[in-house]
Order: C-alpha cells, then sequence, then structure tokens
C-alpha cells in the first residue's frame, strides 16, 4: 500500500474517504511510532473535540493540518515544536525555538523546589521566589499554579524567551498569573535591590553544558534548542557559579537555592556551594537514579 504521508510530502491527496484509524496506521509507518502518530492526530482534533473517534473522516481542514505535522516530525522536527505545545506537570506550555523545550529533568526541579517551599512555609506564609533563567517560563508557572501562596521574579536576558513566558503565564488561572513578574536581566541583575535578603527560594535551570560537549548533542538539540541556553562556557559550570556565587546577598536567613545540573557535576558543584558559603548542602536525584537537582542552604 502506498504511504499517505509519503504520498502527501510528495505533493498526491490523500484519500478523501481514510478515516483517522487508517491515517495514523500509514503515518506510523513513517513515523515509526503508532503513539506519535497518535498525539498528532488527537492534536488535530482537539481544537473541535475532547476525544478522537478512530472511524471517523476528518474534513480536509483536519487532514490537512495531520500530514502537515507528520510531515514535519519526519524531517526531523521536534514532536513539541511540532504541536507547539507540550505538558509540563499539570500544565499545557506553548514551546517554540525562542525558549529551552521543558525536559522531564526541569519536572524534578520543580518536585524539589515545591518541597523546599513546604518548609520554607514554616517560617514565610508567602515566600519569595526568584526564578533565574525562566526560558518559556515552565518553572515559574508550575510553582505558582501547586502553591498558592508563592510570588515568583522570573528574570531571563533574552526578550524573546520572555515573550514566550509571558504568553504561558497567560494561560494560567489569573489568581496564580498575577504571582509571576518577569524581569529581563542578567541572573540576580535582573531583580531590584529592594530584594536583597528577602528572597526564600532561589530555583533555576541554568545552562551546564562545556562548549565543546555542544558538538556531540543530539542534531535535534542543537538545530532546535538555544544554544545560550545550554551552553555555560568552557568548563560548564559558569553559570552555576555565578548563581551561587551570588544566592548568599539575596536569600532571607532561611533561604535556599535548587538547581539543576549534570550528573557528573554533582560532586563539583556540591563543594563549589560550600566555597560560595552554603552551611548546608545536598544531592537529589532524578528518575533514573542520576544526581540531578542540588539543594544549598545558607
Amino acid at each position: 500500500m502506498l504511504c499517505f504521508v509519503m504520498s502527501t510530502t510528495a505533493g498526491s491527496t490523500p484519500p478523501a474517504e481514510a478515516t483517522w484509524r487508517e491515517l495514523i496506521e500509514e503515518a506510523r509507518l513513517s513515523l515509526k511510532s503508532q503513539q506519535e502518530a497518535r498525539w498528532i492526530a488527537e492534536d488535530v482534533v482537539a481544537s473541535s473535540s475532547r476525544e478522537i473517534n478512530l472511524d471517523a473522516v476528518p474534513d480536509s481542514s483536519q487532514r490537512g493540518r495531520f500530514f502537515e505535522f507528520v510531515a514535519s516530525r519526519v524531517r526531523g522536527d521536534p514532536l513539541q515544536l511540532v504541536l507547539g505545545h507540550w505538558s509540563f506537570r499539570s500544565l499545557d506550555l506553548l514551546v517554540d525555538r525562542r525558549a529551552l523545550i521543558p525536559r522531564p529533568e526541569t519536572e524534578v526541579l520543580v518536585e524539589v523546589a515545591l518541597e523546599e517551599l513546604s518548609e520554607l512555609q514554616h517560617v514565610s506564609s508567602f515566600p519569595l521566589v526568584v526564578d533565574l533563567g525562566t526560558g518559556s517560563g515552565a518553572v515559574a508557572c508550575a510553582l505558582v499554579a501547586e502553591n498558592g501562596s508563592v510570588h515568583v521574579f522570573a528574570t531571563d536576558r533574552s526578550e524573546d524567551a520572555l515573550a514566550l513566558a509571558e504568553l504561558n503565564r497567560k494561560r494560567l488561572p489569573e489568581s496564580a498569573a498575577r504571582r509571576i513578574e518577569f524581569r529581563r536581566g542578567d541572573w540576580f541583575d535582573a531583580l531590584d535591590a529592594d530584594l536583597e535578603r528577602h528572597v526564600s527560594l532561589v530555583v533555576s535551570n541554568p545552562p551546564y553544558i562545556a562548549r565543546a560537549e555542544w558538538q556531540d548533542l543530539e542534531q535535534t538539540v542543537r538545530d532546535f534548542d538555544p544554544e545560550p541556553a545550554l551552553v555555560a562556557g568552557e568548563t560548564g559550570t559558569e553559570a552555576i557559579d555565578a548563581i551561587l556565587g551570588g544566592a548568599g546577598r539575596w536569600l532571607d536567613s532561611s533561604g535556599a537555592v535548587v538547581l539543576e545540573i549534570a550528573p557528573p557535576q554533582a560532586a563539583g558543584v556540591r563543594a563549589m556551594a560550600r566555597r560560595h558559603g552554603a552551611r548546608h548542602v545536598e544531592l537529589r536525584r532524578d528518575l533514573t537514579g542520576r544526581d540531578r537537582v542540588l539543594v544549598a542552604r545558607w
């Protein structure tokens, strides 16, 4: 049977009578993934209904979007960018090339940050959080969505990333959205001086890849994620060092820093936090059992 996807990318019109079940099966042959074909179909249908009827025949608009998305995916575009949105914890975030596509590891970062906030709220009922390098706003949006008291100042030096983050903030309920404020600037430089010694938690998924490692990354990462969001410098720990070095100035007396790191950096960044004055340092593991999140308290 001639693959519908290949026919479409070559310019042919897919059979008008084909059902979703048939289209998904044909797309599976090109995508080599039944799940991705189903996700794309469900995303196309989601604009008009909540569930896909596999025996229904899509209209011409739906069919056109389906094959457009499949063709993009076959070309190598990340599925998240093909769809234009992706789930992150309880949220559905807009994603595009202006910021790093949120990863499952960063969901672990949020989980650890929420645990720290739970402890800190014994001291402060309305904790103040700084999300450094917010990118798409994933971390900031998740924190205010899952903690009803926290207020987040989210910073980024990229105007484009902040524009995307603002779109994601607007997708939140108003009660959560109003508890995020964005600031443009490099790390702590984006903050107003009157926040010094008033920050309960600093959280960040900073760049932590060394420049020499960039070419070794998967092509889909190199081609679609912003390099500044991934590459910190020659060692890969430059951003982590800047955050840990500046934290003591901004944290209150019970404050903490929660950072996503690369597992091989664990011992080095633990020692780095100690050198910058952290009195308590620990590492938390990701879902694969690797050291992924640094927690440091001053």
